[in-house]
């Protein structure tokens, strides 16, 4: 049977986790919110990029194209990636 130095000990740690927990609730929504933010900030200019490149495939000399072309089923698509210099991580100039 446990004492009482145990017993106070075990609700000490209980506590103790339990703000941790807590603290990295916070955070973590914190982050959501901050990520969400960045992320609705950033549709007008997607939206403009997609735009852009639309009217971009429209002048191509290839029209007849079949990757210009609408299709009923979607089975492939592409993903460009555009992003800011985040510092040297990938940089090529040497």
């Amino acid at each position: 049977m446990p004492n009482l130095h145990d017993i106070e000990r075990r609700i000490n740690s209980v506590t103790s986790t339990k703000q941790i927990t807590r603290t990295m609730e916070m955070v973590a929504a914190a982050k959501i919110r901050r990520a969400s933010v960045r992320m609705e900030n950033s549709l007008p200019w997607a939206s403009a990029l997609s735009d852009m490149l639309i009217s971009t495939a429209g002048y191509s000399r290839l029209k007849d194209d079949p990757l210009l072309n609408p299709h009923d089923e979607v089975k492939h698509c592409v993903i460009i990636v555009v992003s800011s210099d985040r510092g040297l991580a990938g940089d090529l100039r040497r």
